[in-house]
C-alpha cells in the first residue's frame, strides 16, 4: 500500500461519504477491497481445471 494510494482512497471515500476518512480507515477500506477482489477471483477460477 503506497502513501499515494492511501491518500487517494481517503479523498475518494471522503467525497463519497461526505466526511473525512482518516489514514487507518482508508487502509481498512483498501484491505477489504483486496479481500473481496480475491474472493471474486477465487470463485471465478473454481472448476477451471475441469475443462
Amino acid at each position: 500500500m503506497t502513501e499515494d494510494l492511501i491518500a487517494r482512497t481517503q479523498e475518494a471515500w471522503g467525497d463519497y461519504l461526505g466526511r473525512e476518512v482518516d489514514r487507518e480507515e482508508a487502509m481498512e477500506i483498501l484491505f477489504n477491497v483486496q479481500q473481496i477482489a480475491l474472493a471474486f477471483y477465487l470463485t471465478g477460477t473454481e472448476g477451471d481445471s475441469d475443462e
